[in-house]
């Protein structure tokens, strides 16, 4: 027997896709497949977005992975190497394999891919980028002026930035800052040319000596292209073949999303009860009494914990003032035993400069008995010389002379 749950999932989820077909088909403009030699695309009959192939989807091409998504280049894979679309049949390619046209929503992404652009010389690739110009765009105001908030990923429906601004979490603007009219792009050059309007969105690898950057291109022109997982085809195809196998990553992803709306519904379940449960007791008046009264308990608390609080912070206070009386007498005493080291240290310096005073003060009267003796030694010296000059006789005459006059005197 079939779970109510999953067949309602299955159903939504149908709905979901026949919707997103219906949607393209309206919003498809008449593309082109060539210029002519009028400069005029040639219109093709209105087209419809390819459902997926779940043989496809199960041996779909894994060439690189990002976030648990896979990704291919279709000139990478042999039945698609020589392989040249417009940009709605770029679309289908990349349906039938349960996957999509490239979106670049994060920089991590827009730099693997522009790195695959370079590493294998690529000319150009469609991406999944569109401009909302056909019916239903009309009259939205949050969609003008078009060129800069026009623009959407058309594998999931989210809005692109503004084509002016960084985006958010970007470190550079991923449009290139040239093109055909030698101005930022998007610039809706061809509309000048052949009145077709560049509404898709293409990477070209330096066709304007601008580098690798994103432009607006015409979307008859014929490219090749990049796709990406669809989570939507994935769950249509897991949901339409069952016992289909899938790539594993794919396959946990899925798992931990289902888990995840599972939680989701028990918690809303779970919400309901609690309301009506609660409609209920508010009902009583019993449980009108016990609300009261547990209101009052809170109150009750919280007066506690105020005055708790208030004592908890009288306390804290008067430590603090407590702690701030010591610190200052710590300070004070610190303060009196730096001053008496100081005046210790400045009598010391006394005393020394005293004794190196008197030690002055004593070499030079040293100094000056010294010149004293030096002085004596010197005149005997020099009447040594004149005695050694004038000779004995004259000294000892000098001396009888000296001799005669002291007894004169002394009689």
């Amino acid at each position: 027997m079939i779970d109510p749950e999953v067949a309602e999932w299955k159903m939504k989820l149908l709905l979901l896709v026949v919707a997103s077909l219906v949607a393209v088909c309206l919003a498809e403009p008449k593309p082109a497949i060539n210029e002519v030699k009028s400069n005029q695309p040639l219109q093709k009959p209105g087209r419809f977005l390819s459902l997926p192939v779940p043989e496809k989807c199960a041996s779909r091409p894994k060439q690189f992975s990002y976030r648990g998504h896979n990704y291919f280049y279709s000139a990478h894979v042999p039945a698609l190497a020589d392989k040249r679309v417009d940009w709605l049949d770029g679309r289908n390619i990349c349906r039938e394999y349960c996957m999509d046209l490239v979106s670049l929503e994060t920089q991590e992404e827009n730099n693997l891919i522009f790195r695959l652009i370079q590493q294998n010389d690529v000319p150009y690739i469609w991406t999944a980028g569109r401009l909302c110009d056909f019916k239903g765009c009309e009259g939205r105001p949050d969609l003008e002026p078009k060129n800069i908030y026009g623009w959407f990923w058309s594998n999931n429906r989210e809005k692109i930035h503004a084509t002016n601004q960084i985006p958010n979490g970007w470190g550079y603007n991923p449009w290139s800052k040239s093109g055909h009219k030698k101005i930022p792009q998007p610039d809706n050059a061809e509309f000048d040319i052949n009145q077709t309007t560049e509404s898709c969105l293409s990477i070209l690898n330096n066709v304007y000596n601008d580098g690798i950057g994103w432009h607006d291109v015409a979307c008859y022109h014929e490219k090749p292209v990049v796709c990406e997982d669809s989570e939507e085809l994935l769950n249509y195809v897991l949901a339409t073949n069952p016992g289909i196998r899938l790539h594993r990553e794919w396959r946990k992803l899925l798992k931990k999303k289902r888990r995840k709306v599972i939680r989701q519904k028990a918690a809303q379940a779970q919400a309901r009860l609690d309301a009506e449960e609660k409609e209920r007791k508010l009902a009583c008046p019993e449980y009108q009494l016990y609300l009261v009264e547990q209101k009052r308990q809170e109150q009750i608390s919280a007066n506690r914990e105020e005055l708790e609080r208030a004592l908890r912070n009288a306390i804290w206070l008067e430590e603090e003032h407590k702690a701030q009386l010591k610190f200052e007498t710590m300070r004070k005493k610190e303060e009196a035993k730096e001053r008496e080291e100081k005046e210790k240290r400045e009598k010391i310096l006394k005393e020394f400069e005293e004794r190196e005073s008197k030690l002055k003060k004593d070499k030079a009267e040293r100094l000056k008995q010294q010149e004293l003796v030096r002085r004596m030694l010197y005149e005997r010296h020099v009447k040594l010389q004149e005695f050694a000059a004038t000779g004995v006789d004259e000294y000892l005459n000098e001396l009888q002379s000296i001799h005669n006059t002291r007894i004169d005197a002394e009689d």
